[in-house]
């Protein structure tokens, strides 16, 4: 892959750590585009550009705002998706300041991140329930030792819990005047009311080395299979 030019413009902690990376595999990589950039990379989740360079392949997620651009869009790539979900999962508890032996969560969703969090909080001794709409979903978490509840009872639930993480990307929960905490993962709002901590881009956020080495790894990966 030596002929890859990459410009990465370090415009985050985490576009710097993948501009690291990918150095250290031995690609170049510019802060500026020049006449040999074969690649741009930009920020996961990606911003729609005003001004993008011509020629060359736009690297980034969510890049269906680009019309007419080659594009590598991380956003559709299940491995990326799946490890990004777990820097997330990990991520998510320290934005709480509890003590989670026998503390009582909910977590909204039975997806990629959903999983991993529910894992991660019961490693650190939470009572861990389940909301989801599929029934087989909610079979599946009861069968590893969840709570599991029907998405349409967590209102209903809501007192029983003192935090409560969503990661679905749609409007599922008005918290009214419950007084516990929500985290809000998902890429859209899923909660409203109460007190709602904002998770969205936790893993440029705290952990930027990670999510850098991640995007890097797997446009390199990408880059690849595209060439072959």
């Amino acid at each position: 892959m030596s002929d890859l030019n990459v410009c990465c413009m370090p415009v985050s902690p985490a576009m710097e750590y993948a501009a690291i990376w990918l150095r250290g595999a031995g690609i170049t990589v510019t802060e500026a585009t020049t006449q040999e950039t074969t690649h741009f990379l930009l920020p996961v989740p990606t911003r729609c550009f005003n001004t993008l360079p011509e020629n060359v392949v736009i690297v980034g997620g969510n890049l269906h705002c680009l019309p007419g651009y080659a594009v590598i869009d991380l956003l559709k790539d299940p491995q990326y998706l799946t490890e990004n979900a777990a820097i997330t999962a990990r991520c998510a508890p320290k934005l709480v300041d509890a003590d989670w032996r026998g503390l009582p969560v909910l977590v909204l969703g039975w997806g990629r991140i959903g999983k991993y969090l529910s894992r991660e909080l019961r490693e650190f001794g939470a009572e861990v329930t389940i909301a989801a709409r599929k029934s087989g979903d909610l079979e599946t978490a009861a069968a590893l030792g969840y709570g599991a509840i029907p998405l349409l009872d967590a209102k209903q639930a809501l007192s029983r819990f003192r935090v409560v993480f969503n990661t679905i990307p749609a409007m599922v929960l008005p918290l009214g005047a419950w007084d516990g905490i929500a985290v809000e993962l998902a890429s859209k709002p899923g909660m409203s009311g109460g007190n709602i901590v904002d998770g969205k881009g936790l893993p440029g956020r705290l952990a930027p080395e990670a999510s850098g080495e991640l995007i890097a790894r797997r446009f390199l990966a990408l880059a690849k299979e595209e060439r072959t």
